[in-house]
């Protein structure tokens, strides 16, 4: 009521809890200007009435199937907590049609790589700093990665484990509080479960060439000694 489809496409634009829905305007506008005012709005679609229906099922099948593409790349792209910043090489697809999915997404691993040493941070408080709701947080990250907050916190900080095994920063314990284990032996299991191996064998690894050690790891508030 009192809101018009751009009216409407701009308040589902601008609302963080809507702004990753696809909006295809429908609509008797017809000139060019019409046409650019409402893509202006950002809706992912126009089409102009008469309209055939085939077309419309085409439009909205494309729209699903390029949601689907993206999840797929993203679920099966595996990026430490050092690569969070798109590269200007990325995917023309990915950048331009769902920016919004994109910037939630790069908002959600920011926050979770500034709180990786801290055991206490929890899934509702990563949804309140990007603006989402508990269950519309869970809802878009199943649908654009295929895990949950949690699961893609957990791995985050396995695969950050992993790079500072990898550099030698500190013992098996060490590392294990540093990414937010409360227990080690809890740490060694879930470094098994995603990497095939235990972390004191991953730790033996050979360092690659030219590779240099970080600062010794600062344990974080609350952490056990090693």
């Amino acid at each position: 009521p009192v809101m018009d489809g751009y009216a409407l496409c701009r308040a589902l634009k601008s609302d963080p809890e809507t702004d990753f829905l696809p909006v295809i305007l429908l609509t008797a506008r017809a000139e060019a200007e019409d046409r650019l005012a409402g893509l202006t709005e950002r809706a992912d679609d126009y089409l102009t009435k008469p309209f055939h229906v085939p077309e419309l099922l085409a439009r909205i099948a494309n729209t699903i199937a390029v949601r689907r593409r993206l999840r797929e790349r993203y679920a099966g792209t595996s990026i430490g907590v050092h690569q969070l910043i798109p590269s200007a090489s990325a995917d023309a697809e990915q950048a331009a049609v769902i920016p919004a999915d994109r910037r939630l997404l790069d908002q959600v691993r920011a926050v979770i790589a500034a709180n990786l040493g801290d055991e206490g941070f929890t899934v509702e408080r990563l949804a309140a700093a990007v603006a989402q709701s508990r269950g519309n947080l869970h809802r878009r990250l199943r649908e654009q990665q295929g895990e949950t907050p949690s699961e893609l916190s957990r791995r985050m900080r396995l695969e950050r484990a992993a790079e500072l095994l990898d550099a030698g920063a500190g013992s098996v314990a060490e590392v294990a509080y540093a990414v937010g284990f409360k227990s080690v032996a809890h740490f060694s299991n879930a470094f098994q479960a995603l990497h095939g191996t235990r972390p004191s064998g991953w730790r033996t690894r050979s360092f690659a060439p030219g590779a240099t050690k970080p600062a010794p790891l600062v344990p974080t508030a609350g952490s056990e000694g090693s």
